[in-house]
């Protein structure tokens, strides 16, 4: 059980990110743009929604809405089919939110334009990373500018579920915290979210500089700026869709709440417990 859950919780989302900054700055186009494409005359904001990292986060984010319906199915206490509702109809907003609500995939089809998704382009340099600061979507967290209140606000979050409440939990005895609390394993995930977006932005800040300076002393190479050299949180959002989908997964489908074991004219429980 140990040995499934460091897997669960460190080898896979260490595994994956690692991986996919591999391939975002390795300097190759190809893996470069399987991981963000390169996709004018669409906007830049809209380019990132086509690559392998923007579509894990939209698969993560259905599975949960998937996850939530086997909730509500499965479960038999009111009070909990109603917050795995609550859940549910949130994910459905934050993959909509994430998709521009189909709006970016509309533009693409309806454009008439044929994308070239590898070709080199010789226009990238250090001033367009300015450019790719300015976002104007459909989605409402960047029509009201509220992307920066609602990093803070998910990390706090964050750091609360996934590393507070599971060390609470699991010195606690209280039935239902055990329940709803994150595996402690959980633990391990967050501190790898945080450690890995410091190596994300720390390749992000020696890619610009590998760029510029070859743009300063007139070398040619062939590394291109990424399209989300401004926008690497991408990367941490993954992660953090990950932990809840993981989380979400174990209170549906391994865990059964204490009133599931309450019987007919008892006002108890019996005993439940979730720790190893």
């Amino acid at each position: 059980m140990r040995t499934r859950k460091i897997i669960v919780y460190l080898v896979v989302p260490i595994g994956v990110s690692l991986l996919l900054n591999f391939m975002y700055f390795s300097g190759n186009i190809v893996l470069q743009r399987i991981v963000v494409p390169n996709l004018p005359p669409l906007p830049l904001q809209d380019w990132r929604e086509f690559g392998l990292l923007e579509n894990l986060q939209h698969g993560l984010l259905l599975a949960m809405v998937i996850t939530m319906a086997f909730g509500i199915y499965r479960k038999r206490w009111i009070w909990e089919r109603a917050g795995f509702a609550m859940v549910l109809l949130g994910s459905v907003f934050m993959l909509l939110e994430e998709i521009d609500y189909g709006t970016v995939y509309y533009d693409y089809l309806s454009s008439g334009h044929d994308y070239e998704w590898f070709a080199p382009r010789s226009e990238w340099s250090p001033e367009l990373l300015g450019q790719l600061t300015h976002e104007e979507s459909f989605s409402l967290h960047n029509q009201f500018k509220l992307t920066p209140i609602l990093k803070n606000v998910g990390d706090a979050v964050l750091i609360l579920l996934f590393g507070v409440v599971p060390l609470v939990a699991w010195r606690d005895d209280n039935r239902w915290l055990s329940y709803l609390a994150p595996d402690r394993f959980a633990v391990l995930t967050l501190i790898a979210i945080f450690v890995l977006r410091q190596i994300t932005h720390a390749l992000g800040d020696w890619e610009v500089s590998v760029i510029t300076k070859a743009a300063e002393t007139g070398v040619t190479i062939k590394r291109e700026l990424g399209a989300i050299s401004k926008n690497l949180s991408e990367f941490r959002e993954l992660q953090t869709y990950y932990l809840y989908f993981v989380h979400a997964a174990t209170l549906v489908f391994l865990r059964k709440s204490p009133a599931e074991f309450s019987e007919p004219g008892t006002d108890g429980c019996e005993p439940f417990a979730v720790k190893d």
